[in-house]
């Protein structure tokens, strides 16, 4: 979804940016589609390109799911419009998707001192924590394709399709919050850690290395035959 250079970005679009205009326009493909998982494909928009999660090929046994992650997904984003940094919902549809394009690279692309300065992990757990009073947990920012960093340290983040909104579960998604929110905790400080390991504290480097353990033990446990 980071993708530039985009030559669906370079057309001339006269058609209004109707869900269904944009199912149809022809545009670069980023994850190929199957009967199991939705098409990706960034196409031109009006107002700049524009990523289409597209799975309306899931067979019959499917299609009352995948239409209940995509509208499930569509609430997420609606949770969250206005906030800097998330991609803005254009629409959404039966078995079908439509956000803006954000620009960025994944953040592991600057590990290893290439982003020292930037302040990437202030402004991510700025956002996080934007996020969670909102009562959004992300719950695969370990990926790291699902947060994307600008060359100025601009921060994005992208793909909710596993986020929770607690709030719309109620009691059950009060119970949630602490387990997720420490899901996303995690992930920040490994982001932390390895884009600008000198601004994590004492106590950060000791909560990430415990949570590290507990994932490490649970894999471990999870592949003993």
């Amino acid at each position: 979804m980071s993708a530039v250079g985009c030559a669906a970005s370079t057309l001339t679009v006269r058609e209004p940016d109707t869900l269904d205009v944009l199912a149809r326009r022809p545009g670069r493909v980023l994850r190929a589609g199957s009967w199991k998982k939705a098409e990706v494909r960034l196409v031109a928009g009006r107002d700049g390109p524009v990523v289409i999660k597209d799975w309306r090929r899931a067979p019959a046994g499917l299609r009352g799911v995948a239409r209940w992650l995509f509208m499930r997904e569509a609430g997420i984003y609606a949770v969250l419009q206005g906030m800097p940094g998330v991609p803005r919902l254009i629409g959404a549809g039966d078995r079908i998707l439509a956000v803006e394009h954000v620009p960025g690279r994944p953040i592991s692309a600057f590990m290893h001192g290439k982003g020292r300065g930037l302040q990437v992990g202030r402004r991510l757990e700025a956002m996080i924590g934007e996020m969670h009073r909102r009562g959004v947990y992300h719950a695969d920012l370990h990926y790291r394709r699902n947060i994307l960093v600008t060359d100025e340290g601009g921060v994005r983040i992208i793909d909710f399709a596993s986020a929770v909104d607690t709030v719309r579960m109620a009691g059950i998604g009060r119970l949630l919050r602490p387990l997720l929110a420490l899901c996303d905790h995690y992930a920040i400080l490994k982001w932390k850690g390895g884009v600008e390991p000198e601004c994590m504290t004492s106590r950060e480097r000791r909560l990430f290395h415990f949570l590290d353990g507990i994932r490490l033990k649970s894999r471990s446990r999870r592949s003993s035959p």
